[in-house]
């Protein structure tokens, strides 16, 4: 499967009630860094589990940083 399509299934995770599937999928799209990730990790910036927040952040960031790299 070619990175860019796994965002989507892997953006539908966030929601998941389980909050370690959410931390992972967060984690995962930040590992990819591809802004089509963004909106799914938006959805959890301000999740209540702190994990999950933190590796949000941290994805969103790594995004952050590809898209300034790709912009030099």
């Amino acid at each position: 499967m070619k990175v860019d399509r796994a965002v989507r299934p892997i953006g539908n995770c966030v929601t998941h009630e389980q909050a370690n599937l959410r931390k992972e999928a967060a984690a995962a799209l930040g590992e990819i860094a591809d802004a089509d990730g963004a909106p799914f990790l938006a959805l959890v910036a301000n999740d209540p589990d702190p994990d999950v927040r933190k590796n949000a952040r941290w994805a969103l960031h790594q995004i952050a940083a590809r898209k300034a790299k790709a912009d030099k």
